[in-house]
């Protein structure tokens, strides 16, 4: 990239840094009238449509890496929901074991 562009993404927040580097190409490489299309696809909603337009544009290696992160993502989404799943089981074996306690207390 150009000196410009890595002085912009260095700008940015740091969180925000790696998105950019990784689609740069896609708004370097795009015609104005290509761009404003894809704001109204954003603009509009539609995400799918969009991020097709992004990916395809993406040279072989990089769409590789961008399914590499998604899937580290989808993984790490997946361990969140397990682990939700795990504590709503101990919730709810905890309080039917406190109903049962208090039952059998009763009797």
């Amino acid at each position: 990239m150009s000196d410009k562009i890595d002085k912009l993404i260095e700008g940015l927040p740091e969180e925000f840094q790696p998105i950019a580097e990784r689609y740069v190409t896609f708004f370097v490489d795009t015609s104005f009238e290509d761009l404003q299309n894809w704001i109204e696809l954003v603009a509009e909603g539609n995400w799918q449509l969009a991020y097709k337009k992004v990916v395809g544009k993406m040279s072989h290696a990089d769409l590789g890496a961008e399914l590499d992160n998604i899937n580290a993502r989808l993984r790490a989404l997946n361990r969140q929901g397990a682990e939700a799943v795990q504590l709503q089981k101990e919730i709810i074996r905890n309080a039917l074991l406190t109903a049962f306690a208090m039952a059998k207390a009763n009797i």
